[in-house]
């Protein structure tokens, strides 16, 4: 029993951990092994490497970099540089100066489109007899050629017939004519010279 009891206080003994002597003279625990701190340090150096590594091929393939290296690798002078941008700007200026013409030749076409449109529409309108020219109007023309045709019709008839013999859209000229009452139209037609009370009358009858 009492082998057994030393045999006991001679394993706790050894599982204590063993003590050096400083320069001083006093008792402290041998340090642990670093293998962790090693580990560590290894792992914050990859994090590292991989973060710059990957800084790097931002600014490469998004082309940052481009303008902050020369040829080789090289920074650009300052010289370099602003020549570099006054090469851009000449390019901006050169781009816009060709789409301001391409806009110009655009409004060009899109103005001759609009005169062939209008230049149709009035030789379908020359076709087209008094009855059908009329229904095509909308319903704003017609009552203001209908007041205009009011107002005529109490002016005096030569004056009236010098007007209406005038106007350029002959078709139009017709229908203020065709909305008088018929004593102020009949003497509005007699003050027209005879070319020009056949010409309206032709119209009036298509």
């Amino acid at each position: 029993m009492a082998r057994s009891v030393a045999s006991d206080e001679e394993f706790r003994e050894n599982m204590r951990p063993q003590k050096v002597k400083t320069s001083q003279g006093e008792a402290r625990p041998t340090d642990p092994p670093k293998k962790k701190k090693k580990k560590r340090g290894l792992l914050i150096f990859l994090i590292l490497t991989v973060l710059l590594a990957g800084a790097a091929a931002a600014l490469y393939f998004t082309g940052t970099l481009d303008p902050l290296l020369g040829r080789g690798g090289e920074q650009m002078t300052i010289e370099e540089q602003q020549a570099a941008l006054e090469a851009a700007q000449q390019q901006l200026d050169t781009d816009k100066k060709q789409l301001d013409q391409r806009e110009s030749s655009l409004d060009q076409r899109e103005s001759d489109l609009q005169q062939k449109e209008s230049e149709l529409e009035q030789a379908q309108k020359a076709n087209m007899s008094f009855s059908e020219y009329r229904s095509s109007l909308s319903e704003d023309d017609l009552a203001s050629l209908k007041q205009v045709s009011m107002i005529y019709a109490k002016m005096d008839a030569a004056s009236a017939a010098k007007v209406i013999t005038a106007m350029e859209d002959h078709n139009r000229a017709a229908i203020i004519v065709y909305d008088m009452p018929a004593a102020a139209a009949a003497a509005v037609m007699d003050a027209m010279t005879p070319e020009e009370a056949a010409a309206m009358t032709a119209i009036l009858t298509q």
